[in-house]
C-alpha cells in the first residue's frame, strides 16, 4: 500500500519531533530529505529513505513525540544498505548552533 495513499502527508503532521535543545516541531519530510542528500545520498536513494523513515514513524509514533535521536539511527539504519559511505556521513554530522 502506498503511503500516499493512507493520507500520509496529513498524518505525518501528526507526528512530532523532539529537537536536541528541547523543542518540538512537527515532522518536516522535505528537511529530512535534504538533509540525507547532504550527507552523499543519490536524489532517489534521499527520497526512498525518507520514504521508508515517513512510513515507519506512521507506524510507531502517531501522535506521539520522538527524538531527533530515534529518528538518525532509523536513517542510518536505512541509508546503509542502500549507500554506506552517505550513511557514515549523516551519522556523523553534528548541526552547528
Amino acid at each position: 500500500m502506498d503511503f500516499k495513499s493512507r493520507g500520509g502527508e496529513e498524518k505525518m503532521k501528526k507526528v512530532k519531533i523532539q529537537k536536541k535543545d528541547g523543542r518540538i516541531e512537527n515532522f518536516n519530510k522535505q528537511k529530512l530529505q535534504k538533509s540525507i542528500f547532504s550527507a552523499g545520498a543519490t536524489d532517489s536513494q534521499s527520497q526512498l529513505v525518507t520514504q521508508e523513515v515517513e512510513e515507519w514513524l506512521y507506524n510507531i509514533a502517531l501522535g506521539e513525540i520522538i527524538d531527533t535521536q530515534t529518528i538518525r539511527s532509523k536513517v542510518v539504519d536505512s541509508l546503509e544498505e542502500k549507500n554506506p559511505k552517505a550513511a557514515k556521513a549523516y551519522q556523523s554530522y553534528q548541526k552547528r548552533a
